[in-house]
């Protein structure tokens, strides 16, 4: 396995269990699973961190005067631009159903946790509201 270090006193390698991935609390795992363990949580880490940072972004793209929440007339701007650039032909209508279904505190403002949960599925493969089919 290329990712493990070669045990230096002819131990033969461990592999991760795929189903406890940093192993067994009970059990002393060797160094090198360890530490590629704690690499991978890292890794992790840090490919979360620039979805959400990417997510941000858009969102800070989205929200024009920079409130902290998107209203329909900065959404309906920005998906006009959208619609510009990426071809995707929505209708003012479209534009309105998606602001609704994602506005799910009715209060007429997308936050920045119903905007990332537009992205996400909670369990119900319906809940995608900003990803196409």
């Amino acid at each position: 396995i290329p990712y493990m270090a070669r045990p230096e006193n002819g131990q033969k390698r461990r592999v991760p269990d795929h189903d406890i991935p940093l192993g067994s609390p009970r059990k002393v795992m060797p160094y090198a699973v360890m530490s590629d363990a704690a690499a991978n949580v890292k890794a992790w880490d840090n490919s979360m961190s620039k979805v959400y940072k990417s997510m941000e972004d858009t969102f800070d793209e989205f929200d024009a005067n920079h409130s902290g929440d998107i209203d329909f007339k900065e959404f309906q701007k920005s998906m006009e631009e959208l619609n510009k650039s990426k071809g995707l032909n929505l209708t003012k209508a479209e534009m309105r159903n998606l602001f609704r279904a994602s506005d799910t505190d009715a209060n007429g403002q997308i936050s920045f946790k119903e905007f990332v949960d537009g992205f996400s599925n909670k369990g119900n493969s319906n809940n995608k509201r900003f990803v196409p089919e």
